[in-house]
C-alpha cells in the first residue's frame, strides 16, 4: 500500500495539470465575455478570484521554474516601477479626503488587478508559445460583433420593440442616422462605447498584427474594418486615431508588412470620409463633428464640443494640481469632483479626461511619474524579449501587445478608462507578453548555466 502512494500523487498532479490547462483558458475566455457586455462587477471579480486561484494552482506544479522566474522578476525595471506605483497609491490613501473610499480603490484596482497581471504572466511564462490566446480574443471579438450588429439592426427594423433598450425611451421617431448613432451610447446590451471600444481596438490588434507575419488568413485582416466600423457608429473618434496609429506602430517590427498595414489604414479611412458623407449629406454631421471649427481658426476655444472641453478641462485641474503637487486628494474620480467643486461647476466634468493628470490629482505628481515609467518598463521589456526570440509566435504575441498598449494609451490621453473593465482588459491581456517575455529572457539565463526551463 506505501508503494502505491507516490503513484497516487503523480497521477493526481497530472490530473491536476490537465484540468488547469482547460480551466485558465476558459476562464480567460469568460472574462473575455463579461468585460465589453454589461454583466455587473460581481461576476468579473468572481472570475478574477477564480483564474488567480486556477493560476496558483497551476504554478504549484512548476515550483522550480517559478521561483526562477519570480527571481528574474526583481531583477527587471518593470517590477520596481510597479513598486513605485504602488507606493504612491498606498500614500494617496492618507492625503485623500475620503480615505475609506480610496482604500476600496486601492484594493480593487490595485491589490486585485495587479496579483491578477502578476499570476497570470507567471503561468504564461511556463507554458508552451502559443496563439490560442489570440484566437480566443477573436472569438469572443466575433461573437460580440455579431450580437452587437444584431441589435443595431433589430432596432432600425422594430423600432417600435427595440430590446436591450432603457426603460421609457422611444424611438419610433427617430431616423436611421440618429438610431445608428446613438444605439452603441444608450443601449442596455454593453457597457459605455468608452471602455467598450477599448475591447473592440484589442480585437483589431489580435486580429491584425498576425496577419503581418501570414498566420491569419487576409479575411481576419477584414476584421479590423468591421471592428473600426462598429467605432464609428459608437462615434469614438479618439479610438479611431489610436486605432490607425497603434496599427502603423506594427510597421516598425515587420517593415515588410508596409504594403498590407497601408492597405488596411488606407481602406479604414475610406470608411471613415464615406461615413462623414453620408452624415454630411444627411444633416447629420455633427453626430461624427462636435465643435465649431469656425471659432478655432479665429482663435476662440469655448467649452463646447468633447474636444475644446478637454482642453479646457485638462488646464483648470492642472492648474489646481499644481497647488500641491504631492498631496493627491485620493484613489477614485469621485475624490477629483469633490475637492475642486468650483472646476466642475465651472464645466461639469468631474476629472479632467486624461490618465496622467487624472492619477496626478489622485495620488500626486509622483504617482503620474511611476505610472509613465511603469509603461516604458513594460514597453522596453517587451521590445528586448522581441529582439532575443527566434520564436515567431512569442514576437507575433509581443508585437500584438506592444500595439494594443499604444492603442489604449493613446486613448487614455482623451479620457480616464483605466479602472474597473478596462483596467482588468489591460492587465489580463498585456499578462500574456508579459509571460512570454520572462519565459524568453529566462531561457537565455538558463542557456548560460545550461539549466533548462521546464515546458
Amino acid at each position: 500500500m506505501q508503494s502505491k502512494i507516490p503513484e497516487k500523487f503523480r497521477k493526481m498532479f497530472k490530473v491536476r495539470g490537465d484540468l488547469t490547462g482547460q480551466a485558465v483558458p476558459a476562464l480567460y475566455t469568460l472574462m473575455l465575455v463579461c468585460i465589453p457586455f454589461n454583466t455587473g462587477p460581481t461576476i468579473e471579480y468572481i472570475l478574477i478570484f477564480l483564474l488567480i486561484a486556477a493560476c496558483i494552482w497551476h504554478l504549484r506544479g512548476y515550483s522550480n521554474d517559478t521561483v526562477k522566474l519570480i527571481s528574474l522578476s526583481k531583477k527587471i525595471p518593470l517590477t520596481w516601477t510597479v513598486g513605485l506605483f504602488v507606493v504612491a497609491c498606498t500614500f494617496s490613501i492618507f492625503t485623500s479626503i475620503d480615505p475609506s473610499y480610496s482604500f476600496k480603490q486601492f484594493l480593487d484596482e490595485i491589490v486585485l488587478k495587479f496579483s491578477l497581471y502578476f499570476v497570470f504572466s507567471l503561468y504564461c511564462a511556463t507554458i508552451p508559445p502559443t496563439l490560442k490566446w489570440l484566437d480566443l480574443i477573436i472569438k469572443v471579438n466575433i461573437l460580440f460583433l455579431v450580437v452587437y450588429f444584431y441589435v443595431m439592426f433589430q432596432w432600425l427594423l422594430m423600432p417600435t420593440h427595440p430590446v436591450f433598450i432603457p426603460t421609457g425611451l422611444k424611438i419610433i421617431n427617430w431616423s436611421i442616422q440618429d438610431i445608428i448613432f446613438r444605439y452603441g451610447n444608450i443601449t442596455t446590451l454593453i457597457h459605455d462605447t468608452k471602455h467598450t471600444g477599448l475591447f473592440l481596438l484589442l480585437g483589431m490588434a489580435a486580429s491584425s498584427v498576425p496577419v503581418l507575419w501570414h498566420k491569419r488568413k487576409n479575411a481576419y485582416a477584414f476584421m479590423f474594418l468591421i471592428n473600426f466600423l462598429a467605432i464609428i457608429t459608437a462615434i469614438r473618434r479618439s479610438h479611431m486615431i489610436a486605432a490607425l496609429i497603434g496599427l502603423g506602430l506594427a510597421v516598425l517590427f515587420r517593415p515588410d508588412s508596409f504594403k498590407r498595414v497601408a492597405l488596411i489604414i488606407t481602406a479604414a479611412f475610406a470608411t471613415l470620409l464615406l461615413t462623414g458623407t453620408y452624415l454630411y449629406h444627411s444633416g447629420k454631421i455633427n453626430y461624427l463633428v462636435h465643435e465649431d471649427w469656425n471659432k478655432v481658426i479665429s482663435g476662440k476655444i469655448e467649452p463646447e464640443g468633447s474636444v475644446f472641453l478637454r482642453i479646457i478641462a485638462s488646464k483648470l485641474y492642472g492648474e489646481k494640481m499644481l497647488e500641491h503637487p504631492f498631496r493627491g486628494v485620493g484613489l477614485g474620480k469621485k475624490n477629483i469632483k469633490e475637492a475642486y467643486p468650483d472646476v466642475y461647476s465651472e464645466i461639469k466634468l468631474g476629472h479632467p479626461h486624461n490618465i496622467i493628470l487624472n492619477i496626478a490629482c489622485e495620488t500626486g505628481i509622483q504617482g503620474a511619474i511611476a505610472l509613465v515609467l511603469l509603461i516604458g518598463a513594460q514597453t522596453l521589456l517587451f521590445i528586448k524579449a522581441f529582439k532575443k526570440t527566434e520564436s515567431e509566435k512569442i514576437k507575433v504575441i509581443l508585437v500584438t501587445g506592444l500595439v494594443y498598449m499604444c492603442m489604449f494609451w493613446l486613448v487614455q490621453m482623451a479620457t480616464y478608462g483605466f479602472r474597473h473593465g478596462p483596467a482588468t482588459l489591460y492587465w489580463l491581456f498585456t499578462a500574456i507578453p508579459t509571460g512570454m517575455a520572462l519565459k524568453e529572457l529566462n531561457r537565455a539565463d538558463q542557456a548560460i548555466d545550461n539549466t533548462p526551463l521546464q515546458t
